[in-house]
This record gives structure tokens, sequence and C-alpha cells, in this order.
């Protein structure tokens, strides 16, 4: 029984992981975003529509880091939940 919840707090800590790694990641795709935003006060306005457009599609990204980060947060409430029940 304890080798079972051990085995699962090894993935949960794994999952944990991943979830860090896709928040640290959608932060600094957004703060890319931020410094191209800035960069593009200073284009012509043909070059400007090209760098919206790129920027619409990074924060389309970034939204879904969230939602992957999201999913695997319930994920992880999953597991603890079933070692939780395990325990009694």
């Amino acid at each position: 029984m304890e080798e079972i919840n051990e085995i699962k707090l090894g993935e949960i800590e794994g999952m944990i992981g991943y979830l860090v790694e896709d928040i640290i990641k959608a932060f600094i795709y957004f703060e890319l975003l931020i410094i191209y935003a800035y960069v593009t006060t200073f284009l012509e306005n043909d070059l400007r529509n090209c760098v919206y457009i790129i920027m619409m599609l990074g924060i389309f990204v970034t939204i879904l880091m969230c939602w992957q980060a999201h999913k695997e947060m319930k994920e992880i409430k999953i597991k603890i939940k079933e070692i939780k029940q395990n325990l009694r």
C-alpha cells in the first residue's frame, strides 16, 4: 500500500514539474509579446500589420499553454484524491 502511494507521489512530482514548466513558458512568451508590441510602435504601417498578426498568434499560443497547465492541475488533484482514499 505504501509503495503504491510512493509511486503515485512520484507521478505527482513529475506532473508538477510539467505544470511549472508550462507556466514559466507562458509567462516568458507573454513578456516577449509585450516587448514585440513596444517595438511595433517604431515600425511603418505595412510591417505593423504583419507584426499584429504574429502577436495575435502569440496570444493564442499563450492561452493554449495556460489551458494545458489547467488540465495538468486537474490531473494532479485527481491523483491526490486517489492517495487520500488509499490512506483511509
